[in-house]
């Protein structure tokens, strides 16, 4: 069976990817925090581009979530291109990508 579908991976596999922009909101005292609608599985950062990191969380450190290399092909490639493509613009700023879960759509309502 290929790895993407195995019934453990199917997590990795409904993943997609959110700039930091899109992810951060700022509330009302002025904090910079986490959208709370996202189902946020982790960041990569430019810094280690090989590591999946849990996101900052208020008093605790970044770990290790998962490699680089067990995102799917899809995935990687998108990662790849939203850096090297975000580099050229102003200095290249974009250093953090978020990885979240795709929304599943909610089962239709049979018509009477």
């Amino acid at each position: 069976m290929s790895r993407q579908l195995q019934q453990k991976n199917k997590d990795i596999n409904s993943l997609e990817l959110v700039p930091a922009e899109k992810a951060w909101t700022v509330n009302k005292s002025g904090k910079r925090r986490l959208r709370k609608d996202l189902k946020i599985y982790g960041k990569i950062d430019l810094e280690l581009p090989t590591c999946i990191l849990s996101t900052n969380t208020y008093g605790v450190n970044n770990k290790f979530v998962d490699d680089f290399n067990v995102l799917p092909k899809k995935t990687k490639n998108e990662a790849v291109d939203f850096f090297l493509n975000n580099r050229g613009i102003k200095g290249g700023k974009r250093r953090v990508v978020y990885l979240t879960v795709k929304e599943k759509n909610k089962k239709r309502k049979k018509h009477k």
